[in-house]
């Protein structure tokens, strides 16, 4: 909309329809705990991990061993609801050792209702 007192300014009506389901797009509410998004680094090291994050969505994955070198384990830190990319210690992309650089993605789950507040 104008502003028809300040016609140089344009304000969102976040009430309108058009601008609610605009809105729904974007209200996501982002798990404290639960799994991870599967990661392919490739077919024979597919995982998730299983995570635990604080209100300001930081925290860490649980360590996931590697499928193709048992004992080669990794996890992630996540910082602001975002996983950080990592991969396993002894990663060796050419002898295909270990579990390349790779991130996840949280479980979220999608707010049905929303007000003006």
């Amino acid at each position: 909309m104008v502003d028809k007192n300040a016609p140089w300014r344009l304000i969102a009506n976040i009430e309108s329809p058009e601008m609610r389901s605009y809105i729904a797009k974007y209200m996501l509410q982002y798990s404290t705990q639960g799994t991870t998004s599967e990661n392919f680094t490739n077919l024979q090291t597919k995982h998730s991990h299983t995570y635990t994050i604080d209100e300001n969505g930081n925290g860490f994955t649980n360590f996931v061993s590697d499928p193709q070198s048992p004992g080669i384990l990794h996890r992630h830190e996540i910082k602001n609801y975002k996983v950080i990319q990592a991969e396993s210690s002894t990663y060796d992309s050419l002898n295909n050792v270990g579990i390349g650089p790779h991130a996840h993605q949280l479980a979220t789950e999608q707010i049905k209702e929303f007000d003006i507040n």
